[in-house]
């Protein structure tokens, strides 16, 4: 109960520390450490990263789902862990066909050509849900899977240096306060240099981190060519289906 009263208060100290050193870096009435060039360089490319991801992200959906009312359902359905099976147009516009055609009977010239032009657009729907199968399977949950994994664990880091960063300028601010008072000063120099170390050791930590996040994104070759290799067959696929449907 000690412990866990302890580990509040000092949590309650930090939290009060850094909301005070942010307030005055806001005011400007106190100095802010700066990151290196190259760290800073690490964060703009993540975030770069990070937000093309976010638009490929939404663009690949609208490619795989162009009915915006059907993707927020889809979206909808997917928080509740809950997915709707739908019958591609193409797929009830053959079926439509096939249906007519043989309604019409053996006796009408067209309803030979009725029911194979039905049974062509029937097999382009199938095409286009297996092509939306495999996207969604393979560049799309690559692409939310980088978000999920790479972009945290970069977010949490930078979370960690922004808080150590304050912590590291709230100890300076309060030893150019000391002023005179030797005791004073002696434990806040002593708490500059803790917080230096560590604030110098998550910088390093968090460039690799940063690091990993482009190499990653930079990387992705593979996942566009199961983009590629989905998009080949379907379009294979299709015209397959309306060459058999014209001979």
């Amino acid at each position: 109960m000690d412990d866990g009263f302890k580990q509040f208060k000092q949590n309650a100290s930090s939290f009060l520390n850094r909301t005070l050193q942010k307030t005055e870096e806001v005011f400007k009435t106190t100095e802010k450490t700066p990151l290196d060039p190259h760290l800073e360089d690490l964060i703009k490319q993540c975030e770069m990263r990070q937000a093309w991801t976010q638009s490929l992200i939404a663009l690949v959906e609208a490619v795989i789902q162009p009915n915006i009312a059907n993707r927020v359902e889809d979206m909808v359905l997917k928080g509740l862990d809950r997915k709707k099976e739908r019958t591609p147009v193409e797929e009830q516009f053959g079926d439509s066909l096939v249906r007519i055609g043989k309604e019409m009977g053996q006796s009408s010239p067209n309803a030979s050509a009725m029911i194979k032009c039905g049974q062509a657009q029937a097999l382009l729907g199938k095409a286009f849900r297996t092509m939306q199968e495999g996207i969604e399977c393979s560049y799309l949950e690559w692409l939310r899977n980088f978000l999920k994994s790479s972009v945290r664990v970069a977010s949490q880091e930078r979370d960690n240096l922004d808080n150590l960063r304050l912590d590291l300028d709230r100890a300076k601010t309060l030893l150019k306060r000391a002023k005179d008072d030797a005791a004073k000063k002696q434990a806040c120099e002593q708490q500059v240099s803790e917080a230096q170390t560590l604030f110098d050791r998550q910088c390093e930590a968090t460039k690799r981190v940063l690091e990993k996040c482009i190499s990653d994104f930079d990387a992705h070759k593979e996942a566009l060519q199961k983009l590629l290799n989905a998009q080949r067959e379907y379009h294979q696929s299709c015209l397959d289906a309306v060459d058999q449907a014209m001979r």
